[in-house]
């Protein structure tokens, strides 16, 4: 067992005055400050809401693929909502051998940057006409347009993606209150 020594005097105050240069989360990172983001998910916040999306992915030299997606609200608790995600083929049946994912949104986020200001447009999707804000980013060279729903905020109504060898578009096609 190894021997402890309380220090001595004079290494006491010499501590004493060195200890307001250390600063108060010494050794480990401050943590984020949280925000809450129902504001920017309501469409989550019904249990039994639920909602198709078809997704085209176009690869320059290969060709197309069409598959869909299905989001249905299972339980919106306090601090966050699970929520079901199948994926589907073209024929709009859960492709074989592809389980259903369980997935967990928490309602409070660390706080991000700013971002730019979204532009409001009406599109018209397989699923009705939508008053949608429109946003975009550049992301490693990938162009991205996306359109989420004003009065379901949360809601992707449609979103285009563009590179040098692809394109990939997701497009509502129901939606269920």
């Amino acid at each position: 067992c190894p021997r402890v020594e309380t220090y001595s005097e004079a290494m006491l105050s010499r501590v004493a005055r060195n200890a307001y240069r250390m600063p108060v989360n010494y050794g480990r990172p401050r943590p984020p400050e949280m925000v809450d983001i129902r504001d920017r998910v309501q469409v989550y916040l019904k249990e039994g809401r639920s909602w198709t999306s078809k997704n085209t992915v176009k690869i320059f030299s290969t060709g197309e693929s069409v598959t869909y997606s299905r989001v249905e609200i299972l339980k919106v608790r306090d601090n966050e909502v699970e929520y079901r995600v199948t994926e589907l083929g073209a024929d709009q049946k859960p492709l074989p051998g592809s389980e259903p994912q369980l997935v967990k949104l928490p309602l409070k986020v660390p706080k991000s940057g700013a971002t730019p200001a979204p532009v409001a447009e009406t599109i018209t999707v397989k699923a009705g006409t939508f008053e949608c804000m429109r946003s975009e980013g550049d992301f490693s060279g990938t162009k991205t347009f996306t359109w989420t729903s004003q009065k379901f905020t949360g809601l992707v109504v449609k979103q285009v993606s563009r590179s040098d060898t692809l394109e990939s578009t997701q497009e509502l096609v129901e939606f269920k209150e």
